[in-house]
C-alpha cells in the first residue's frame, strides 16, 4: 500500500467515525427531545387516565389484517339496506352498514352505488338513492346475475352514447 492509499483510507476511517459519533449523538439529543415534548414521562411512568383502558397486544400491530367480506356482500347489502330504507343518502348508508355486514368497507358503498347507477340505482336531485326495478325485473332487463361478476355498462370517457 503506497503511503497516498495510506492516507486514503485513514481519511475515510475518520470520516466513518465521525459520521457514526454524530449520528449516536443525533438519536441521543432526538429521544431527549420527544421526552421532553411529552412531558419527561418514559414509557414505564406513563399513567392510564381515568375511564380509559390500558390497551396492550399480544402481536406486533403489523400483524393484523382486517377480513374482507365475502364476494358480493356488498351488494347484497346496499340492495337491502335499500328495501329498508329508500331514498337515503350514501353517508346515511355507509353509517348503517355495520347493521348489515361489519366486514364491508364503508368506501364501498359508495362505489356500489355509482357503478350501477342508471340500470340498478337512481339518484334524485337530493343526492338520495333509490332501487329503479325489482331483482326480477333486473335479470330480464339484462342487468348481470349473481353468478356473473357486473360490467360497468358507461363507454370509457364517462359519456353515454
Amino acid at each position: 500500500m503506497s503511503a497516498f492509499d495510506k492516507i486514503i483510507a485513514d481519511l475515510r476511517a475518520e470520516i466513518e467515525a465521525a459520521y457514526n459519533r454524530g449520528y449516536a449523538e443525533g438519536t441521543k439529543d432526538a429521544t431527549q427531545r420527544i421526552i421532553d415534548a411529552v412531558g419527561g414521562l418514559s414509557p414505564k411512568a406513563a399513567t392510564t387516565p381515568p375511564g380509559r383502558a390500558v390497551v396492550r397486544f399480544s402481536e406486533p400491530i403489523e400483524n393484523f389484517v382486517l377480513p374482507r367480506a365475502q364476494r358480493g356482500a356488498v351488494g347484497r347489502i346496499v340492495d337491502q339496506m335499500l328495501r329498508d330504507h329508500p331514498g337515503s343518502t350514501i353517508t346515511e348508508l355507509e353509517q348503517m352498514k355495520d347493521r348489515y355486514d361489519a366486514s364491508v368497507a364503508v368506501k364501498s358503498i359508495g362505489n356500489q352505488l355509482r357503478l350501477r347507477q342508471g340500470w340498478k340505482y337512481r339518484k334524485d336531485e337530493n343526492n338520495r338513492w333509490f332501487h329503479i326495478r325489482s331483482d326480477a325485473e333486473m335479470e330480464t332487463a339484462g342487468a348481470p346475475s349473481k353468478e356473473q361478476p357486473a360490467v360497468n355498462p358507461q363507454p370509457k370517457g364517462g359519456e353515454a352514447e
